[in-house]
């Protein structure tokens, strides 16, 4: 299993998207250095030497857009210096608002970089420029050029309390371009109240998963959208025969995701920018001490009470690996009625996949058994674990 790296290059952004969690960090134009680089590089190759793991870096922000080619080329040359040498495979990703974009930026896309993630909501107003300007129109006029360069792309939506009741529109618009995308709902806060107008409630969120599921089954051939083919590949998992090996997230052997600020801290997904978990410092710091420290146990710990809390007696404990709940956010641990924590989204999700199927004739409930040329095309039965904000 590989290891995500989600890298803060920079907080600095041209959009001032009202849901950002970085909101309050978007003028800034600090950004990382390149001997700061050089020694996070370094400091990776000197861990996973003798741990032979498939690198997967988003270079994340802030926009990254907005950092210079040339930048970008010398950190590559540090990559490939330090990584190579220790012999790991590793690929790069980028998540970009996509306003600017020119010729040269589009080569630079398709000749650097193995995943580009491109956000775009469509509904809802809520991503403006610093001025408080919609600039959907860009990003589409932006999206049609990278389409006709043949640049491949995703798309990340999120999903607010503005954009849920579109949810079909949503997925009409990528079914016809074919653009694989993930439907994101809001899930880290910037500062208080933030998301006091335009938030999404937990129902808010199942409903419109659901909707996303009808209309996933309904489609000719095959996109992906995520989390819902999570969902389903999950619920096939349970009754695939033979019997497809159990694969649990274990957050304390093998932890997949890790943000690093800008700074050089680094969190965990669940606990990015709590200085409670903060598990050290890269730029100073090796990882294997950094992977043993206060912050980092601390964060494990209450990773394995969530997942003891809401998975062990679930019925797709072992078909679901436990990263939603390991990897859940503050704002993603809902309660139930008596304040206990719950699996507020992937559990109901995962039975109404489990309803669906049902009703389609593709799983027989009463023999444990799926239908397989019933089947969409299916890509694979293997689960996914990757990072919720890419």
């Amino acid at each position: 299993m590989g290891v995500q790296w989600v890298i803060k290059l920079s907080k600095l952004c041209n959009l001032r998207c009202k849901y950002c969690y970085e909101f309050p960090s978007l003028g800034d134009s600090k950004h990382m250095q390149l001997e700061e680089i050089e020694v996070f590089f370094r400091h990776i190759a000197d861990y996973y030497r003798s741990r032979p793991t498939k690198m997967d870096f988003v270079w994340h922000g802030g926009e990254p857009l907005l950092q210079a080619a040339g930048f970008y080329e010398r950190v590559f040359e540090l990559q490939k210096r330090f990584l190579g040498a220790a012999q790991l495979h590793f690929q790069n990703s980028i998540q970009t608002n996509l306003t600017v974009l020119d010729s040269h930026k589009i080569e630079f896309l398709r000749t650097h970089f193995d995943n580009i993630g491109v956000s775009v909501d469509l509904f809802g107003g809520l991503r403006v420029n610093s001025r408080g300007q919609p600039v959907q129109q860009i990003v589409l006029e932006n999206m049609q050029r990278l389409l006709d360069s043949e640049v491949r792309f995703g798309c990340i939506t999120v999903l607010s309390g503005r954009t849920a009741s579109y949810i079909e529109e949503i997925f009409d618009f990528f079914i016809e371009l074919g653009i694989s995308f993930r439907l994101l709902p809001i899930y880290r806060t910037g500062f208080k109240s933030q998301h006091q107008q335009f938030g999404i409630t937990r129902l808010q969120i199942v409903e419109a998963f659901k909707k996303a599921t009808d209309r996933w089954f309904k489609m000719d051939g095959f996109l992906q959208v995520r989390p819902i083919q999570d969902y389903v590949t999950n619920v096939l998992r349970k009754f695939a025969v033979p019997p497809l090996p159990v694969e649990l997230y274990d957050k304390r052997a093998n932890e997949t995701l890790f943000i690093v600020d800008t700074d050089g801290g680094v969190y965990s997904n669940a606990d990015a920018y709590s200085r409670e978990f903060l598990y050290g410092n890269i730029f100073s710091t090796t990882l294997e001490t950094i992977l043993s420290s206060v912050g980092s146990n601390r964060s494990i710990a209450s990773s394995e009470t969530r997942v003891a809390m809401t998975c062990s007696k679930c019925k797709f404990h072992g078909s679901c690996s436990g990263f939603f709940m390991a990897e859940a956010t503050p704002e993603q641990r809902y309660l139930d009625e008596e304040g206990q924590l719950k699996c507020g989204i992937a559990l109901p999700l995962h039975e109404y996949v489990e309803h669906k199927l049902t009703g389609l004739g593709i799983l027989d409930l009463s023999t444990a058994s799926i239908d397989r040329s019933k089947l969409p095309s299916f890509e694979s039965f293997k689960p996914i674990n990757a990072a919720m904000e890419f």
